[in-house]
């Protein structure tokens, strides 16, 4: 063969590759491989987009602003808010995901629970789970308490001939130096009552949602709702969100369950004004969070403050205003901040326990490095544990915790007990 035959073979065979080449890149599918990042509104105009874009291990960077959605995820990625139009600087926080009212904000469903989804540096706000259920019928923590759960007899105070009995009860203790923390957290404590009270006459003038019949057991998770899957909540704020208006609520700013060992992580959040249940006859759990079945759960670092588990009714019970944890062995409760929780706002009320926390069936637990600060059990009605409860549960280490200025209630005469619990936690 001669040169110019072998400069042919060689520019054919160059030109058999090229064209193999660009037929490949022409028939690719324009699927994305696992790990891109993927950026709103730079590549997709909404963040449901992105996600329904996006393959398992993919990120999405969502840029500051307001995003009026209500996200539904079901694979393992991440995604992060705050960045600048750039994608060069993040400001956790900065990105938010408004529910409107109109159904949960972010609702995460997974096929198998050790999937990952990690949410970071989000404000999650106006969600609401009313008829949307989510879990199965919910019992009173107080019913495995002894001695609780008689009815109240009927009361011809009005809250605030109530507000002032209190106040003259309370007076003495003052001037005796026995309120904790003093005469500032005793005027603080009344304010926030009278503050409550307010909450719940505004809320009764409101009208209530209707519950869909057809769903069954609490509304669940009206901020984030996440079942089945390895949740990673980072640097976020849950506000003004609420899991049932009709009937029965666990978690209003965030509901996990049914997880892998050590597969939830929530760290570095601050859940304020969230409320479980507002309906007039209802149980709530957990009006900032609700877990369950989340074994080596850890809540860390976070800012838990004036969530209410019952925000008002005639018929209720309010359990766990900042926290409640359930059916959840070895969890770690550790450097939160509990502050100004209820587990029961409402007047005319059942009761309410854990003001700030309660762990049920939590064997292994720790609790510690906590500040439990001015919560309340319930206003106007019996229960107990401000700070913190826990009921059947084993071999939990509760340690190094500042308990300061918290109120487990007024019972009134003629309801089967009288008393006050002020700080000392309520166990079982």
């Amino acid at each position: 063969m001669n040169r110019i035959s072998h400069l042919s073979l060689a520019l054919s065979v160059v030109g058999l590759l090229a064209l193999s080449l660009a037929l490949t890149v022409s028939v690719q599918p324009s699927a994305r491989a696992a790990g891109n990042i993927i950026k709103v509104p730079g590549d997709y105009p909404t963040i449901q987009a992105a996600i329904d874009t996006a393959a398992d291990g993919d990120e999405i960077w969502v840029a500051a602003g307001d995003y009026a959605e209500n996200l539904s995820i079901t694979k393992g990625i991440t995604l992060s808010g705050g960045w600048d139009t750039g994608f060069t600087q993040r400001a956790p926080g900065n990105s938010t995901i408004n529910g409107r009212g109109l159904g949960r904000a972010i609702s995460i469903t997974c096929a198998t629970s050790a999937t990952i989804v990690t949410l970071d540096g989000f404000t999650v706000q106006g969600g609401n789970a009313t008829g949307l259920g989510g879990a199965p019928e919910r019992r009173s923590a107080a019913a495995e308490i002894p001695g609780y759960g008689m009815e109240l007899a009927p009361d011809p105070l009005t809250p605030a001939e109530h507000v002032a009995r209190l106040r003259a009860d309370l007076v003495g203790v003052v001037e005796r130096g026995l309120y904790p923390g003093g005469s500032a957290a005793y005027r603080a404590m009344l304010d926030r009552v009278q503050q409550q009270i307010a909450r719940v006459e505004q809320a009764g003038a409101q009208p209530q949602a209707t519950k869909n019949p057809s769903q069954q057991g609490a509304d669940c998770g009206g901020g984030i709702y996440s079942w089945n899957a390895s949740l990673h909540l980072l640097n976020s704020t849950l506000l003004g969100n609420v899991a049932s208006l009709s009937g029965d609520g666990c978690g209003g700013g965030v509901f996990v369950g049914q997880s892998p060992p050590a597969g939830v992580l929530i760290r570095g959040n601050t859940l304020r004004q969230n409320i479980a249940s507002a309906a007039p006859t209802a149980l709530g759990h957990g009006g900032g969070m609700y877990a369950v079945q989340t074994p080596g759960l850890v809540v860390a670092g976070n800012l838990f403050q004036e969530n209410a588990a019952m925000s008002a009714g005639l018929v209720s019970v309010g359990e766990g205003g900042g926290l409640f944890v359930e059916a959840s062995p070895d969890v770690v409760v550790r450097d939160n901040q509990i502050v100004r929780n209820s587990a029961n706002a409402g007047w005319e009320s059942y009761g309410g326990l854990g003001g700030g926390a309660i762990l049920r069936f939590a064997d292994g637990a720790t609790v510690a490095h906590n500040e439990f600060r001015e919560n309340l059990g319930f206003v106007h009605a019996q229960g107990g544990g401000g700070g913190l409860a826990v009921v059947r549960s084993a071999q939990v280490a509760v340690f190094d915790n500042d308990v300061t200025g918290n109120w487990g209630g007024d019972i009134p005469e003629g309801s089967g007990r009288r008393g006050r619990w002020r700080d000392s936690p309520v166990a079982d």
